[in-house]
């Protein structure tokens, strides 16, 4: 047998061997990126829907300035363009474009009545839960960052369940009890804006790195 022979068995042999290998890592690869694109895209759901989560909490039962619409147009341009996203950039860019007394009338006009509550929703981060044995493929600041939106999303939803619980004393009770019952609950509209837009924040950060 020639030498030549003899390398090409060996070649052969180590294809045979290595061609597995080879075909485990490009689809380890392929699963890698639909990861991180799944991950992402969920991300980036979940902050423009608590975007218009914290306006509508903000615009009800907190106090909403110039300020306040500055964030919104510097989010919001950050987000997905789509009609929804960019149908709610115009509106808010328009207000916030108004003179200070038309800008005051329409904020006001905004404010929720008196006695009147929200029917709140949670928000859950399915994909990203389903692949949390699958994070290590993301270095450790990102990691951390992940967590710490989902951890976030988890203390806006205990908000949610306080706030449900005090909406439904608002039927349940009368007199005094029915204005604290009240109180409680827009307090905890309150929370929910705060919560949603540190959300917000939190995932427009990790989004950039």
């Amino acid at each position: 047998m020639t030498s030549e022979s003899v390398g090409a068995i060996f070649l052969g042999w180590l294809l045979g061997v290595l061609s597995p290998l080879i075909v485990d890592r490009i689809r380890n690869r392929y699963q890698e990126d639909e990861i991180r694109d799944g991950v992402y895209s969920e991300l980036r759901e979940l902050r423009f829907t608590l975007l218009v989560a914290a306006y509508g909490f903000q615009s009800e039962f907190g106090k909403l300035d110039r300020s306040y619409y500055q964030w919104l147009i510097a989010n919001l341009e950050t987000c997905d363009i789509n009609a929804e996203s960019a149908k709610m950039l115009e509106v808010v860019k328009n207000i916030a474009a108004k003179d200070d007394s038309t800008f005051a009338l329409l904020v006001g006009e905004m404010r929720a009545k008196p006695g009147v509550g929200l029917n709140v929703r949670k928000y859950r981060m399915p994909y990203f839960d389903s692949k949390v044995g699958s994070l290590g493929i993301f270095d450790e600041r990102k990691i951390a960052a992940m967590l710490d939106v989902r951890a976030q999303l988890e203390m806006f939803n205990e908000i949610v369940d306080d706030a449900r619980m005090y909406h439904r004393m608002t039927y349940e009770l009368a007199g005094i009890n029915h204005q604290q019952a009240v109180k409680s609950a827009n307090s905890c509209y309150v929370d929910l804006a705060s919560r949603a837009r540190e959300i917000v924040n939190r995932a427009g950060l990790l989004l950039a790195i």
